[in-house]
This record gives C-alpha cells, sequence and structure tokens, in this order.
C-alpha cells in the first residue's frame, strides 16, 4: 500500500522524534475528539445502541485520560535512564534508551472502536511512531466518523485510519511493519502472529478469554450481584474482559441468583427492550449466535432469554459453563463446594483475561493459584480505568500489556548504550599465549 511507504519515508526523516512535536500531535488529536463527541454518541447509537452515558465513560473518556497521562508524563519516559555500571568496566557509563519502533499497524475490534483504536495510537504517538489503524469493518458509521476526524487530522504519511474485510486484513498483514497492535479474537490473533513471523516482526496481542467471577462464601452478595451484572451487561456484553461465568459457593447460590435478577431490574427495569441504557448486539449474526447458545440451553435458564433482532435480554444460566467466550448478555452460574473445584473449572478453560473474586479475606491465596491478566477483588471490569496498571493477557488470552507508561514502552525499542572512553582493556586481547595469568585475574574478577 502507498501508505506504508509513505510512513516508513517519514519515520526515516526523523520527523516523529521530536517531543514537543509528538505533544503537538496528542493534543491535536484530543481536539478533534471533542470536535466529534457529538456524531461519535449518534454513531455509537447507530451501530451499538450505546448510550451517551455508556459511550462517554467506557470510551471516550479512557481516550482523554490516556492523552492526558502522555502529555503530563512524556518527557519523564522518554529520558535515557542511566544504570549501573559494573566497577570491571571502570571508565564507561551505561544507559537505557527507549526509541521509536517505526511503522505500526494498528488492528481493532468492534466492540470498543473508539477506546481500542485511539488508546494503542495514543502510545504509537506518544513513542514517535507513524501509523495506520485499521477498524473493524461491523461498526461503519463509528468507522465514518473515525477515518474523517483522523484522515483529516494527519497527514496519510504520518497517521492513516481505514477500515474494510477480511481481504484488507490480508494485504494489510503481507505488508511489512515494525510492529503490529492487534486486539481481538484468539482465532484471529492466531493469524496476526503467524503472518507477522514471516517478516519478524513484533506483537501485542490483546484477545479475548473466559473470565470468572468467583463468590466465596463470606462475600457480600448484593454488592457482588451488582457489580458482577454491571460488568457482564455494559455495552450488552460484547466486552473482552466481562465476566463469562459466575462459580459461587454453593451456601450462597440461592441468595446470589435473586440478588443479580434485581440488579437486571434495578439497571434497567421491566421492559428491558425498550430500556435506552441497554444496547444491542453489533449484528444479525453475533445475534443469531447468541440465540443458539439460548436455545441450545433453554432448560437451564433461570432468568431472562428472550431476543428480537439484535436485542438479546440479559439471561442467566444454572450449571453449565459453556466452551468458548460468550461475548453477550448470557452468564452462566455454578456452584462450588471446595476451592479446588475453582481451580480445576478455570484451568479447563483458555486462560482468563481477567479473573474477579469476591471475599472479605484480604489477599486470598487464589490469587497467586490462578493465571489471569489482570482483575479486582471485589468488583470487576474498573481495573482497566487505572492507567498506572499494565493491561494485557497470559498466553490465550493475549501477549504484551498496555496503558499509560506500559503503552510508551510497547510503542518503543528499548536499547542499551554504554559509552567508554578511548582506554583499551589489554587484558582481553589476543595473543593469549599468557592466557593461564590472564584466567587467574578475570576468575577473581568476575
Amino acid at each position: 500500500m502507498e501508505q506504508i511507504q509513505k510512513q516508513r519515508d517519514f519515520f526515516e526523516s526523523q520527523g516523529t522524534h521530536d517531543i514537543y512535536w509528538r505533544k503537538a500531535r496528542l493534543r491535536e488529536l484530543q481536539q478533534a475528539i471533542k470536535t466529534n463527541e457529538s456524531a461519535l454518541y449518534e454513531a455509537f447509537k447507530h451501530d451499538l445502541g450505546k448510550s451517551q452515558f455508556e459511550a462517554y465513560t467506557t470510551e471516550i473518556a479512557i481516550v482523554y485520560r490516556e492523552i492526558k497521562y502522555m502529555l503530563q508524563n512524556l518527557d519523564r519516559l522518554s529520558l535515557a535512564k542511566r544504570v549501573r555500571t559494573p566497577w570491571v568496566l571502570m571508565g564507561k557509563r551505561s544507559e537505557i534508551r527507549k526509541q521509536p519502533r517505526g511503522n505500526v499497524l494498528i488492528m481493532s475490534p468492534f466492540n470498543y472502536p473508539v477506546q481500542l483504536s485511539l488508546v494503542p495510537l495514543v502510545g504509537a504517538i506518544a513513542a514517535g511512531n507513524t501509523a495506520i489503524v485499521k477498524l473493524s469493518e461491523f461498526t461503519p458509521s463509528i468507522n465514518q466518523v473515525l477515518i474523517n476526524m483522523l484522515n483529516v487530522t494527519f497527514d496519510d504519511h504520518y497517521i492513516y485510519a481505514m477500515d474494510g474485510d477480511v481481504s484488507v486484513n490480508t494485504k494489510l498483514l503481507d505488508a511489512s511493519f515494525d510492529f503490529i497492535f492487534f486486539t481481538g479474537s484468539p482465532h484471529v490473533g492466531k493469524i496476526v502472529m503467524r503472518a507477522a513471523s514471516e517478516h519478524l516482526t513484533p506483537v501485542i496481542l490483546e484477545l479475548g478469554g473466559k473470565s470468572p467471577a468467583i463468590v466465596l462464601d463470606d462475600a457480600k452478595i448484593k454488592a457482588a450481584a451488582q457489580k458482577i451484572i454491571w460488568g457482564k451487561l455494559i455495552n450488552t456484553g460484547q466486552t473482552c474482559v466481562a465476566p463469562d461465568y459466575v462459580l459461587v459457593h454453593e451456601s450462597r447460590y440461592d441468595d446470589l441468583v435473586e440478588a443479580m435478577k434485581k440488579a437486571i431490574e434495578s439497571f434497567y427495569g421491566q421492559d428491558i427492550k425498550n430500556n435506552r441504557d441497554y444496547g444491542r448486539i453489533v449484528n444479525e449474526t453475533h445475534a443469531k449466535r447468541l440465540r443458539l447458545i439460548i436455545s441450545d440451553n433453554k432448560e437451564n435458564i433461570i432468568y431472562g432469554g428472550d431476543s428480537e433482532g439484535r436485542y438479546v435480554a440479559p439471561t442467566l444460566l444454572r450449571d453449565t459453563i459453556l466452551d468458548d467466550e460468550i461475548f453477550g448478555p448470557i452468564l452462566p452460574i455454578q456452584t462450588f463446594k471446595e476451592i479446588h473445584e475453582v481451580k480445576e473449572t478455570i484451568a479447563k478453560h483458555p486462560n482468563p483475561l481477567a479473573l474477579y473474586l469476591f471475599t472479605e479475606t484480604e489477599d486470598h491465596p487464589l490469587l497467586n493459584e490462578v493465571r489471569f491478566g489482570g482483575g479486582i477483588v471485589n468488583d470487576t471490569v474498573l481495573h482497566l480505568v487505572n492507567d498506572r496498571l499494565p493491561f494485557g493477557g497470559v498466553r490465550t488470552s493475549g501477549i504484551g500489556h498496555y496503558h499509560g507508561e506500559h503503552s510508551f514502552d510497547a510503542f518503543s525499542h528499548v536499547q542499551g548504550i554504554m559509552h567508554s572512553t578511548s582506554r583499551s582493556l589489554p587484558v582481553m586481547y589476543p595473543p593469549y599465549t599468557s592466557w593461564y595469568k590472564r584466567l587467574k585475574i578475570i576468575r577473581k574478577v568476575f
């Protein structure tokens, strides 16, 4: 593609290296979002049925926070860091530098099209890269706003936004980039990683995962129910870190289910379908997949189960955990008696991207006994909001992490640099005819 070479040429001209220049571009992005906020709200309502409140708090506000963090910390993040040099290398000094990776590709999904395209872009800009932003084709209204916003704000030799189907993805992945940042499903993540390997291109993969909510016998049930239901139903369950299933101690099952039903109706009322705060599934294909899940598990429905078009009602299932990530407003609930059952259940499924533990026990050992990307004790999803925490998965739920300083590092190449004088170290040079005496000296030193 023409834009790839143009961006590579611009990067090689050192055009992105100046810190003040990068800050100016971040401010331009910030202003562009503000200018287009109203258009984005309309597009969110059309593509995902999102309310303005949810669109702002779960998408736009997070991008603003990331820009603010970078503007406040970019000087510090970009400084070379002096590190200790061993005394045997006397006269030398060592430092760590962070250099831009180069021309990067950002591939974002449909579920949070603003947050998951622009937060990585903020990291790319702050670290001094050029970028192509590839948006999912499933949110055409939002894409139209984003593409116009980014391509008007920035020259295409610096930032270029586009959408398109699988054929566009294939063309992009056939090209050689310096770095690829992908957010999406594990299936497509494997395709991206395989394509990147042809060019030995480093990647960060932010993937899905079956994230459990675990409710122990000492949990505050009402609060746990509200927080789990909120985390599950924002964006109509189309959230990579949404609770995918609940494991609850058998002694608290009945109380939790009743509290969850009350939480759903407290949030959305009796007529959920016509509640303006409850969104829609992105398209008919995904809605049909969710309806099939409900149909296959109709004997286990304990709440909800209704659907029509892109509307799928909040649905609670008992005694079943599905193999694949649900990615919708369906929440299976299963009981356990002993804590080892929790660990065994989690181990049967792909690595969780997040884990939510509800307990009044401080520093519960389970947090160290299960592998997961990140999480919260006594809440859901909100760890994403803290830009000082790294966000990323483990194995099948992702490779690498970002947000805040971690985004800057993700889009940077870390260099180790040593500065030396012209003084030589003759003990290391050939010929090694007197090697035995030299080796005795070196053994003492090292």
